[in-house]
């Protein structure tokens, strides 16, 4: 069966993205990413939440640990870097956990402007920030609105400014007024209270050179609220990428949010998708109708401003999802299929640290493991761990192999996207082919074989891409598992009355140009 999808709508979404569509994204949580300086680590809080042996607590990851492995991160290839919240957190315990991610605030009124400092201090965030930037590296700070940590000062202080769970309910949907976890939910039409919430994170926007935010739980705050805290935040610092976080697996939120000013959100019904047909090694067209669908309905120039991502924080790890008793060789395979989709479909791409070996990890705290050192820049022949991907230097390689190509072909990132063949089902190949196109920069296009069979030979057709005759040249994707050397050049297929011929192995992809480009 054939489908051919050209979506023409123009859309008001993504207005201001510049050029974070060139952006890949590495999400580093800091407490789980790398201990710096080690003296910082009881700077502050309950002794029990500064203890490396217990996974809810607070492990030492700052931001000298940041800045030192930087260059690890420029190394993979990503060009923007996220950092979990740098509030100073609420001291005591909830429960068996602490706010080690950074999203327990320690409010209070007036405003105290302090970093954790068991993150560090202002000074060596402002270190972070410029050697990043003479890296090209942007920076991305997360945010929070809707809460404040348990216990925070600020409760006490103002009650007044938040929602009280015993009456809350009847005044709107549970999602808006009712606690999240049971952490103090900030009341936005208290006037008090959103100047507030404005004017401190504004203190944050200009007091450091930030180059984007990340929005916490975005879809607990009303859409209203965030059209003037967006509009106060560009106005303290123009030309900040804002994003914001929706854990839903449906597009039926994302609109209102789009209009109150986000320039992206994250794609988690892709995810959801790209889980089914990759990890699941589910019928392609479970990816490529949801390509379709966000198409439609936001348009080709938002897509390529929306967050794509495999995991993160809030959700197991990709490596989870894979069956169990699954070949890990089969994993391999799988898991870079993920990866080479996650690196070429529309939208920016969001790694989670870790992605870049393919670390395991299920529900929170699981899923927040510390990241080994090994782990930064691992060797083509390092070998297997557990908890992580099979030959995982060989999925780095193949990762910073994507990464460059996206940068090399800018269609990759700026193209508009034309599925051109999906074939599955009745013993088909499990087959789909699309091309990003951008004027000017160039035409690719990627083909998938997600069976663990190879196709046979194919004709695909272009529909009038790249012409009616001549040659598609691959880009050199695969290693040599013996020296660890890539590909020397790519293979030729030719193209015939406006169809490409072509065969595929089981569990592969390529990514074609034409003959010259």
């Amino acid at each position: 069966m054939l489908f051919v999808f050209v979506c023409a709508r123009t859309s008001a979404f993504g207005q201001g993205s510049g050029d974070w569509q060139d952006r890949i994204i590495y999400f580093a949580l800091l407490d789980r990413f790398e201990n710096g300086n080690p003296e910082n680590d009881n700077a502050h809080g309950h002794p029990e939440c500064n203890n490396p042996q217990d996974a809810h607590a607070y492990q030492g990851g700052d931001l000298a640990g940041l800045r030192q492995r930087l260059g690890a991160i420029e190394k993979l290839g990503a060009n923007a870097v996220w950092v979990t919240p740098l509030y100073k957190g609420v001291a005591a315990k909830a429960g068996a956990n602490c706010g080690f991610p950074g999203y327990w605030a320690a409010f209070s009124d007036p405003y105290e402007f302090e970093l954790d400092p068991r993150f560090g201090t202002a000074g060596e965030f402002d270190a972070v920030l410029a050697e990043a930037h003479s890296r090209g590296i942007k920076v991305v700070l997360d945010m929070v609105v809707n809460h404040a940590g348990y216990g925070a000062p600020l409760v006490k202080q103002r009650p007044d400014w938040f929602h009280d769970p015993r009456t809350s309910a009847k005044l709107g949907p549970p999602e808006i007024v009712m606690p999240l976890a049971g952490l103090p939910d900030f009341n936005h039409r208290n006037p008090e209270a959103a100047a507030y919430l404005l004017d401190l994170h504004k203190q944050w926007a200009g007091r450091f050179a930030i180059d984007g935010i990340r929005m916490d739980t975005v879809k607990h705050v009303e859409p209203w609220y965030f059209r003037q805290w967006i509009d106060g935040m560009n106005a303290a610092r123009p030309g900040m990428f804002i994003f914001g976080e929706l854990l839903d697996e449906s597009y039926a939120g994302y609109g209102k949010y789009l209009e109150a000013g986000f320039a992206g959100l994250f794609n988690f019904p892709l995810r959801r998708s790209l889980i089914e047909t990759f990890a699941k090694g589910g019928s392609v067209d479970l990816a490529a109708a949801r390509v379709g669908e966000m198409l439609s309905l936001f348009g080709q120039r938002q897509c390529r401003s929306m967050v794509t991502l495999l995991d993160n924080h809030d959700v197991p790890r990709f490596m989870e999802e894979f069956p169990a008793g699954m070949d890990p060789a089969v994993v391999h395979d799988r898991y870079k299929l993920a990866l080479t989709a996650l690196l070429t479909l529309p939208g920016i791409p969001q790694l989670t640290y870790g992605n870049e070996v393919g670390m395991y990890g299920g529900a929170d705290p699981d899923n927040r493991r510390m990241m080994p050192d090994w782990a930064f820049e691992p060797r083509f022949d390092e070998p297997d761990h557990a908890g992580f991907v099979q030959r995982p230097g060989e999925v780095w390689a193949h990762l910073q192999r994507l990464m460059e190509l996206r940068r090399r072909l800018p269609a990759l990132a700026r193209g508009d996207y034309d599925e051109v063949w999906r074939q599955n089902g009745g013993g088909s190949p499990n087959v789909w082919a699309f091309v990003r196109k951008v004027d000017g920069g160039g035409a690719v296009l990627v083909v998938f074989n997600n069976g663990d069979s190879g196709t046979g030979p194919m004709r695909l057709p272009l529909r009038g891409h790249f012409g009616g005759s001549g040659e598609l040249v691959s880009v050199p994707l695969e290693f040599d598992r013996a020296t660890g050397k890539i590909e020397p050049e790519g293979k030729s297929f030719a193209v015939r009355d406006g169809a490409l011929e072509v065969e595929l192995a089981g569990r592969s992809a390529l990514v074609l140009v034409a003959k010259g480009d």
